[in-house]
């Protein structure tokens, strides 16, 4: 998760079943903007669609396409570059080993280098996507439906 300053707050990996992971984040607090894959056919879809079906609040999925992920992680990049994200070790490595190529189409592609992974390079888009659609103006909380 990340603060309104765009450091990282809150971190946890694992991977365990569906069930687990359901109720992990059915767990967070219902402030807690939960931004997740939700393309149709992915693992992430079926969880999304349980939370859905579940009632968790402050629920937003994100479905990966060709053109939708490399915005998404051009987006990223950009506010690495600019100093607006702040993360941890964990996702410095997988950043330091993550890379780009062109589709035969000419399509920008981004993943993890063989033997790597890209879980939580993915992670910090979604939420710094997260972080974007949170209202200018105002309080903070406010963005989530909290009056302080």
């Amino acid at each position: 998760g990340l603060d309104e300053d765009g450091a990282m707050t809150y971190f946890e990996r694992f991977q365990r079943d569906n069930d687990y992971t359901i109720q992990r984040i059915k767990n967070l607090s219902s402030s807690v903007l939960k931004v997740m894959d939700s393309t149709h056919g992915s693992i992430g879809d079926g969880i999304y669609e349980s939370l859905q079906r579940e009632g968790v609040s402050n629920l937003s999925g994100f479905e990966f396409t060709a053109s939708s992920k490399p915005k998404l992680i051009t987006e990223m990049i950009l506010d690495i570059e600019k100093g607006n994200l702040k993360f941890n070790e964990t996702t410095a490595q997988e950043l330091s080993i993550f890379e780009y190529s062109y589709s035969s189409t000419g399509y920008v592609k981004y993943g993890n280098a063989p033997g790597g992974h890209d879980y939580t390079v993915i992670a910090l888009a979604l939420a710094n996507k997260g972080l974007k659609q949170v209202p200018t103006g105002g309080s903070f909380l406010a963005g989530f439906g909290f009056n302080y």
